[in-house]
């Protein structure tokens, strides 16, 4: 995890201490409001990762399968988050974890809070996915490449932007990973929303998905983003849509994180860590 900005206040600090303490305990709010079991491991874990959010300071940490890793660094960082109004940026290494933190752990983790009265603060947090601005379709450009489609495309490639028409009335995502078979390069290159056409000036979250994405991204709690996009945000000096002022960053699968930053960074020294700046890896 990595943090940008200060201290949190000693009254919070404790009150975050003491839920953790609290859900991890043994017949703690855990148990008791989803009937896991009590893991000594993961009562540590957790709590040594709220004491580093609450610190701002860094830590690394290494456990094995079956200690519930997901939950000990979720639970204290959503609390962390939603108390001080601080985003928890949750970064990974592969899709498959993106997708497991989003459709399986949060989820648990927003069951938690709605059956735990002491909780229940915490159960309307926002989650959201950051992704690369090219896996998004432009519905302006896309409307732009059928009106001249005649001029531009085969009929192959015309029956394609059909499709994607008809794609925008069903998705509420816009994210060209949901469809399949996937459109050829060339089309997706027309209508995704990685150009200098796809802009606030023409563009707004009312018609299009990149927009709205970056408008949820701007209201969540935890917003979970993969390394290399991180990286390589970081390498071009771009904070992910203005995201990590006053957050705080976990790392998961950090094993991968030396070989992902030489893959996307190479010469570049990351320069964004601060006397004020902290990490936690898991």
């Amino acid at each position: 995890m990595i943090g940008f900005a200060e201290n949190t206040g000693p009254k919070q600090a404790v009150q975050i201490l003491k839920e953790v303490e609290a859900i991890f305990a043994d017949k703690g709010w855990l148990q008791q409001g989803l009937g896991m079991e009590f893991r000594p491991q993961q009562t540590d874990m957790a709590i040594r990762v709220a004491q580093a959010m609450t610190m701002d300071s860094s830590l690394l940490f290494e456990a094995g399968t079956g200690v519930g890793k997901s939950l000990a660094y979720l639970l204290p960082g959503i609390a962390h988050a939603v108390n001080n109004g601080r985003k928890l940026i949750v970064s990974s290494h592969t899709i498959s974890l993106q997708e497991q933190v989003l459709n399986k752990d949060l989820k648990t983790c927003r069951t938690l809070f709605k059956k735990t009265p002491e909780l229940q603060s915490l159960a309307d947090f926002k989650a959201t996915l950051l992704i690369g601005k090219g896996n998004y379709l432009c519905p302006q450009r896309l409307q732009r490449a059928i009106r001249d489609k005649t001029d531009l495309f085969e009929s192959k490639a015309s029956t394609e932007l059909d499709r994607l028409m008809k794609w925008t009335e069903t998705t509420q995502t816009g994210i060209v990973q949901e469809l399949y078979p996937q459109p050829t390069f060339d089309v997706w290159e027309w209508v995704n929303a990685d150009s200098s056409q796809c802009n606030r000036r023409t563009c707004t979250p009312d018609n299009c998905f990149y927009q709205k994405a970056k408008e949820e991204i701007g209201n969540a709690n935890v917003v979970v983003i993969n390394h290399a996009l991180l990286f390589a945000l970081l390498g071009a000096g771009l904070s992910p849509v203005g995201i990590l002022e006053g957050s705080c960053m976990l790392m998961i699968s950090s094993y991968s994180t030396k070989r992902t930053l030489c893959l996307t960074l190479q010469p570049i020294i990351l320069a964004f860590r601060s006397p004020k700046s902290d990490c936690i890896a898991c």
